[in-house]
C-alpha cells in the first residue's frame, strides 16, 4: 500500500503531542497507535519521540523522519488526484482553508448553496492564520486558500484579488448609518467593539486612529469576528471589518458598511488562491467557480 497506516499515525502524535490525543483524534485505541510508533522506532533504530510528563516531543531523527513522512503522504494525495481526474471522478471532496470572519461571512452562502445543488460531495472547511492557510495549500491538505492579504509565493496561483477596506460596521439605525465615509474622530463617541492583539487588524486599527490623533479605548476587545458582527447588530456599537465579513447582513441590510477616510485601512485585499500545477477535480473546479461568482457580486 502506497501510504501506510503507520506513516498516518506517526503524523497524528507528531501533531497531537501524545498517543491518547492521537487517538481520540484517529478513533482507534491508543495501543494500536503505541505499537505502529514503536514499529518504526525499531525499524529506524532510533527513537523518534522524547516521552516527556505532559506529552511526546519529536527528537532530532523524529523531526527528519516526520518531513520524509509528511512528503510521502503529499505525494500520495497529489498521485490520487490525478488518477481520480484522469478516471473523470475528480473526488467527491472539496477543502478550503479560510479565516474567522469569512467562515461567518461570505463563505456559509456559498456552501450552502453548493450542499444544496451537490448533497453526495463533502466539504471540508478549515480556518486558519494567513501563513497556515498558504501553507495548507502548499501542503495539499486544503485545494482552496481565501484570505486576507495572503503571502506571494511563486508555487501558488492567485484566481482573485479584491479590494477589501476595513470600514465601520454599524446597524442601521446608528446614528452613523447614513454618513458617505467617517475620520476615526467620527467614532469616538460610540462604544467601539474592536479585534485583540491575536489579529492583525488590531494593529491596523490602532496604527489608524493615532496617525489622525485619535485615543482609541475600546468598550470591548474579542478575537471573534463573530462576536463582533453580533454586537454592531445588537447594540449601539461599531466595529471596523471588511464588507466581505458581513456580506449577508448588507444583502439583507441588517449592518451598513461606511468607508473610513484612511489609506492602510484601504490597504486590504481578500484573495483566493490553488497550488500552482494542481489538478482540480470538477467538483473542486465547480465550487471554485460559484465561490468567485459569489465574492465578484460581492465586490
Amino acid at each position: 500500500m502506497l501510504h501506510s497506516r503507520m506513516l498516518t499515525y506517526l503524523d497524528e502524535v507528531a501533531r497531537a503531542g501524545s498517543v491518547r490525543k492521537a487517538a481520540e483524534r484517529l478513533n482507534v485505541s491508543p495501543t494500536a497507535v503505541n505499537r505502529q510508533v514503536l514499529l518504526l522506532e525499531e525499524a529506524m533504530g532510533e527513537p523518534l519521540f522524547q516521552r516527556l510528563p505532559r506529552g511526546m516531543k519529536l527528537t532530532a531523527a523524529g523531526e527528519v523522519v516526520i518531513e520524509h513522512v509528511r512528503r510521502t503522504m503529499r505525494d500520495y494525495r497529489r498521485i490520487s488526484e490525478r488518477l481520480e481526474t484522469m478516471r473523470g471522478l475528480g473526488g467527491n471532496e472539496v477543502r478550503i482553508a479560510t479565516m474567522n470572519g469569512l467562515v461567518s461571512g461570505a463563505v456559509p452562502r456559498v456552501l450552502q448553496e453548493f450542499a444544496a445543488d451537490h448533497p453526495h460531495v463533502r466539504v471540508s472547511c478549515r480556518t486558519a492564520f494567513i501563513r497556515d492557510i498558504v501553507q495548507q495549500v502548499l501542503d495539499g491538505e486544503s485545494d482552496i486558500g481565501l484570505g486576507y492579504n495572503l503571502p506571494q509565493d511563486p508555487q501558488l496561483t492567485v484566481h482573485r484579488s479584491y479590494e477589501a477596506p476595513l470600514g465601520v460596521v454599524v446597524s442601521p439605525d446608528h446614528p452613523l448609518a447614513r454618513r458617505g465615509q467617517l475620520r476615526p474622530s467620527d467614532c469616538l463617541p460610540y462604544p467601539l467593539i474592536l479585534p485583540d492583539e491575536t489579529l492583525r487588524m488590531h494593529r491596523v486599527i490602532r496604527d489608524c486612529f493615532l496617525a489622525a490623533g485619535a485615543e482609541i479605548r475600546p468598550s470591548y476587545q474579542t478575537n471573534s469576528i463573530d462576536m463582533m458582527r453580533q454586537m454592531a447588530l445588537t447594540s449601539d456599537g461599531l466595529c471596523f471589518l471588511p464588507a466581505f465579513d458581513v456580506a449577508p447582513e448588507l444583502a439583507e441590510r441588517r449592518l451598513v458598511h461606511i468607508p473610513l477616510a484612511d489609506r492602510a485601512m484601504a490597504a486590504n485585499r481578500l484573495m483566493l488562491m490553488t497550488r500552482r500545477g494542481q489538478v482540480l477535480g470538477p467538483v473542486t473546479l465547480t465550487f471554485m467557480d460559484r465561490l468567485m461568482q459569489y465574492l465578484d457580486a460581492c465586490d
